[in-house]
């Protein structure tokens, strides 16, 4: 053990030897206590990290007054009523210290594999709730394996009704439970899609630490500080059913983006769309530190064990990816998509008239998709450039051009003015794009809606031709769906897809960016691909925060009816997840996923969705299950919002239309997507054996989260809706069944 892991390290991290211990007596008393059990221990228990011999035990305990460190004792047994229990020597009593905010994690080694364990805390006298866990069976161990997979459970004004379902006694053999992240939402209630009540809110101890956002009756709050961030935890686990879950299975969990920002990337959160530059390292280690507190994992060590966590190993030092074996069956690793992500390749604050690639770039990346075969059949990259209406765009650079640029900086930087961007950063953006090549038709437009405002030399400024044949034509931000100077739309989300991919395709392949986009980082990547090839189970699953498949929008049959600036496309509908990075994604599944046969469990879009990722060429083949919210809007609420808040899709008289049938619409445009369901909350459940691999979601209506059925779950027993979805495993390769 290293000699840096005491009492007072960081996150009061702590091992304790179960090895050679042995069932006696008990080391605690039956004295009683006058405070109440939800006063001492108002977030109860959990265990986390399950492994052959070792687990993760978790407990907030709140000593009298609050302050001070709360003296806690353990309790651990093979025996439900806990009457003989292990002498855990010296270690047994343990400080759970107010710099932690009195929570307490405790990994307990050298027990058997495949066996059942009870334990409780107790503190002067009062005992919390007893919990349960199995540790992992044997590697050599020919059992079957079933767990359960949720995400995102927005507690404000929502109720985890899903979850009864693994509370109902039908499921009290999960192995464990996988959580993909969104185990908090950083906000205290904000308007667009969180709904306060007074039975389910958050408030902050410290609101003056917190983020303002929104203004008026709109405003709320976003977590900042290290209490801003605690106060969610504490309220998140507060909630009665999900401490149920855990004091009945243990977690395994890794976070996503809400643990720290919305769609965030790094130390970055994406609030304001462009308006602002939101790097706040203190802010992403704080929401790290929170995270660590009040999750029961453990960051192993394997060559001796260590535990070692300290701000060393808060961003960007963060490392939560790691791996579990349970049994012959099931091998998992779980992954990091924050940290170290890049930006999304287009900037929410991007002029749309900049040309992201020249007519030579363009024409380049054309070439490599016909190369690569990816382009339609029969089709040639000359043929492709010809019809990809490419536009016309000048070189700023060009003397002929230096009133135009002047005229261009001025205009921009009033423009990002407008928009809400603050003086000095709307001049170092204008002078950013009013440089190099830019789109000819919206310098034109911007030059004559803005002539009568530019300084008398420049008012007499030339106008540009668009529609000169001489001019070259390349692909500007404009085309990739990019319509306004801030926003999400075109950036974030609603983005075309045959562009996005040529620009990725030119930076990755092309291009000398090789790096642009290294989402994992280069240790994650040498990691998962080093724990993929080295899995002997019968099945190799991957834990990831978000999807690989495809959300397609084909809008192309709409032509003509579509509102302006919303061209005839394919659209990804969201490039915050791995559509975003389709040249990265492309060789995991060709180096990585396929030749391994990995099943992706995922979560993240708020919907249940099963899609058969393809095959190689000896046929080993992936496939990838997502997991809907547990309480979260749904994707086709999220997506209606989204649409709504756009005066033109608003108004087209396509939104509810196309939102309703959004299932049929992303399955006809991305044929791997075999099953969707994009408007219900729920939780996903794996069975997996030597041979077969079955997926069942357990569904509910949305707006069956939005009142609480905890005192009466049987009032939902004819809502349940039930999807499944099966895998053979036959020679070592995944062969999908489908829908069962």
């Amino acid at each position: 053990m290293s000699k840096r892991l005491t009492r007072r390290s960081f996150l009061e991290t702590i091992v304790i030897s179960a090895g050679a211990a042995t069932l006696g007596p008990s080391v605690l008393s039956a004295c009683g206590s006058s405070r109440p059990l939800a006063d001492v221990f108002p977030q109860s228990i959990a265990s986390g990290d399950p492994r052959e011999t070792s687990i993760v035990l978790w407990t907030r305990a709140v000593p009298e007054g609050g302050t001070g460190a709360a003296r806690v004792k353990l309790e651990l047994s093979t025996d439900p009523e806990l009457s003989s229990r292990f002498d855990l020597g010296g270690l047994a009593e343990l400080d759970a210290s107010p710099d932690h905010d009195h929570c307490l994690r405790v990994k307990v080694t050298g027990l058997e594999p495949g066996t059942n364990y009870f334990y409780r805390f107790e503190h002067e006298g009062t005992k919390s709730r007893t919990g349960r866990f199995r540790t992992a069976e044997r590697a050599d161990a020919n059992i079957p394996v079933r767990f359960a997979v949720m995400s995102c459970q927005d507690y404000v004004g929502r109720y985890y009704n899903p979850l009864l379902r693994l509370l109902d006694g039908e499921h009290d053999d999960l192995t464990f439970v996988l959580h993909l992240g969104d185990y908090v939402y950083e906000t205290t209630g904000d308007p667009g899609f969180m709904m306060s009540t007074a039975e389910r809110n958050v408030t902050f101890r410290a609101p003056d630490e917190a983020l303002s956002l929104g203004s008026g009756d709109s405003s709320y709050q976003a977590a900042r500080s290290l209490s801003n961030y605690r106060d969610l935890y504490r309220a998140y686990r507060s909630d009665p059913k999900l401490q149920e879950v855990h004091e009945k299975f243990p977690f395994v969990c890794i976070w996503d983006d809400h643990e720290f920002s919305d769609d965030c990337w790094g130390d970055h959160a994406t609030y304001s769309d462009g308006q602002a530059v939101e790097e706040d390292m203190d802010r992403r280690r704080a929401s790290e530190q929170a995270w660590l507190e009040y999750m029961p994992v453990a960051m192993d060590v394997e060559a001796d064990g260590d535990l070692v966590v300290d701000p060393a190993n808060l961003y960007p030092n963060a490392q939560i990816y790691r791996s579990f074996r349970f049994g012959q069956h099931c091998s998992l690793a779980v992954t990091d998509y924050r940290s170290k992500r890049p930006d999304h390749p287009t900037p929410e604050d991007a002029y749309p008239g900049a040309v992201i690639l020249d007519e030579a770039q363009t024409r380049a990346a054309l070439a490599a998709q016909e190369a690569a075969g990816e382009l339609p059949a029969g089709t040639t990259a000359d043929a492709a450039f010809a019809e990809g209406r490419f536009r016309s765009y000048v070189d700023l650079e060009d003397a002929a051009f230096a009133d135009h640029k002047r005229a261009l900086e001025i205009l921009l930087t009033a423009a990002y003015g407008a928009e809400g961007v603050e003086a000095a950063r709307a001049a170092e953006l204008a002078a950013t794009y009013a440089q190099g090549k830019t789109d000819a038709a919206l310098l034109q437009a911007r030059i004559s809606e803005g002539r009568a405002s530019l300084p008398a030399d420049l008012m007499g400024v030339t106008d540009v031709d668009p529609t000169d044949a001489t001019l070259p034509l390349g692909l500007p931000y404009f085309l990739l769906g990019k319509t306004s100077l801030v926003g999400q739309l075109g950036a974030r989300y609603l983005t075309v897809q045959r562009t996005y991919d040529l620009v990725q395709v030119w930076r990755t392949r092309v291009g000398t960016d090789a790096t642009h986009d290294d989402v994992f980082g280069a240790a994650q990547q040498s990691w998962l691909t080093s724990a993929l090839s080295g899995a002997d189970t019968t099945w190799s699953f991957v834990g990831n925060s978000v999807q690989s498949t495809s959300m397609v929008l084909d809008l192309s049959p709409f032509d003509g009816s579509l509102p302006e600036g919303l061209p005839p496309e394919r659209f990804y509908l969201n490039v915050d997840q791995w559509d975003g990075f389709p040249e990265r994604r492309r060789q995991l599944l060709e180096n990585a996923y396929r030749p391994n046969n990995v099943i992706v469990l995922a979560g993240d879009i708020h919907g249940a969705y099963a899609s058969d990722l393809g095959a190689d060429a000896d046929g080993n083949r992936c496939i990838e299950l997502t997991t809907p919210a547990i309480s979260s809007e749904t994707f086709r609420g999220l997506l209606y919002r989204t649409g709504n808040g756009n005066a033109s899709i608003r108004d087209s008289g396509l939104l509810d239309p196309v939102v309703d049938a959004i299932d049929s619409f992303m399955m006809s445009a991305f044929e791997p997507l075999e099953l969707a369901e994009s408007d219900k909350n729920g939780v996903l459940v794996i069975y997996a054996d030597a041979t077969e691999l079955n997926a069942t979601w357990h569904l509910l209506a949305s707006g069956l989260v939005s009142r609480s059925f905890y005192d009466d779950p049987g009032a939902l027993s004819d809502q349940w809706e039930i999807s499944r979805w099966r895998v053979a495993k036959a020679a070592g390769k995944n062969s999908p069944l489908g829908a069962a």
